[in-house]
C-alpha cells in the first residue's frame, strides 16, 4: 500500500517529533542527574587554628584537603596535603563533631604526623 506524500510527510515529522522528544528528555534527565552530582562533589573551606605545625604547613604547601563523611556523631575523616608534586594521604580516622567543628585539620592529622609532613616540605 503506498501513502500519499501528505500522510508521508505526516509520517516522517511524526518519527522526527518523537524522536526530538526522546532526545530531549534524556537530555533533561542527564543534565538533572549531572547538577545533583555536582552539588554532592562540592568542596567547603574550612577555618582551623593556625599553631605550629598547621600554620607552617598550611603555607608551605600547595593544598591541604580534609576529606570527611558524617554519620550520626561522628566523623570519618582523611587529610590529603600536596607539594611542588608531591602527596601525603592519612589514614581514616574517626572524631566527634564536637572536635571536627572546633579544629578540624588538628583533629585530622596529629600532631606528630603534621611535624613528618612539614618537614618533607623542606626536602
Amino acid at each position: 500500500m503506498l501513502l500519499s506524500p501528505t500522510n508521508y510527510t505526516e509520517n516522517v515529522m511524526n518519527i522526527f517529533n518523537l524522536r526530538t522528544l526522546a532526545i530531549a528528555f534524556t537530555l533533561l534527565i542527564s543534565l538533572t542527574v549531572n547538577a545533583e552530582s555536582l552539588k554532592s562533589r562540592q568542596y567547603k573551606q574550612l577555618t582551623t587554628a593556625m599553631g605550629y605545625p598547621y600554620k607552617l604547613l598550611i603555607n608551605r604547601t600547595d593544598t591541604v584537603k580534609i576529606i570527611y563523611s558524617e554519620n550520626n556523631k561522628n566523623i570519618n575523616c582523611k587529610v590529603i596535603v600536596s607539594w611542588n608534586e608531591q602527596e601525603v594521604q592519612t589514614s581514616s580516622t574517626k572524631i566527634t563533631k564536637e572536635k571536627f567543628n572546633d579544629k578540624p585539620l588538628a583533629s585530622c592529622l596529629p600532631r606528630k604526623k603534621a611535624k613528618e609532613i612539614l618537614s618533607r616540605t623542606f626536602e
